[in-house]
């Protein structure tokens, strides 16, 4: 006798997810402190798609902005409906600013000139450009680190790398008025004495120097 050979068949649904794929941008440089707007891009075609990003679980839109104060390396995961994941990382190099120092206020005399050298830290990468502006009027003065200056004002030193990352700093000039000295004469009895008083005009502060002819007497 034969055994009866039993069978049984079981249906069911497999359902697979469509292409899902993920991407940020390329590796970039940042200037110290600069905005940074990344956004995440992705390719499917199965419907709403959420992100979330390694820095917080509360950001959940599809672009991060953030203020870049180190190197950092931006993580996401974009999310379709079926749960299915993608991720994608990229670097973001920070670059310090040029740090230039403008020199000193300095004061000085009508129809004087005073020349200005700026002094500039190199950090990370060389210098592109330099260039010293009036303040006021924007104009630009010079490309070169030193400058000779004979009017008032506030003048800036900007200094841009090769990354392009910018360092100002600012330096005052005050011319002082012409000044002249005026000692009015006396007339005066053998041996009487007279004070004499010198009278600057012009303002400023006086420095007083009393000769006798070419022969300094008193200061």
């Amino acid at each position: 006798m034969t055994a009866a050979q039993c069978s049984r068949t079981h249906f069911d649904t497999v359902e697979v997810d469509t292409f899902l794929y993920a991407f940020l941008p390329d590796d970039t440089n940042v200037c110290f402190n600069d905005p940074l707007n990344v956004y995440a891009g992705y390719i499917n075609n199965s419907g709403v798609v959420s992100f979330a990003w390694e820095t917080s679980s509360n950001d959940t839109l599809q672009n991060k902005l953030l203020n870049v104060v180190q190197d950092t390396t931006l993580t996401m995961t974009a999310i379709d409906t079926m749960g299915c994941k993608s991720t994608d990382s990229m670097h973001i190099n920070m670059h310090n600013l040029p740090v230039v120092d403008a020199g000193l206020d300095v004061r000085i005399c009508n129809y004087l000139t005073e020349t200005v050298e700026a002094q500039v830290v190199f950090d990370e990468s060389t210098i592109d450009s330099l260039v010293w502006y009036n303040q006021a009027t924007g104009q630009e003065l010079s490309y070169s680190s030193t400058i000779t200056l004979s009017d008032s004002g506030f003048y800036i030193c900007k200094v841009t790398d090769t990354i392009g990352c910018v360092g100002y700093d600012t330096m005052s000039v005050v011319v002082s008025p012409d000044i002249t000295a005026y000692a009015p004469g006396n007339t005066i009895c053998n041996g009487e004495t007279a004070t004499l008083i010198g009278i600057p005009t012009g303002g400023g502060t006086a420095i007083y120097d009393w000769y006798d002819g070419a022969l300094l007497i008193g200061s």
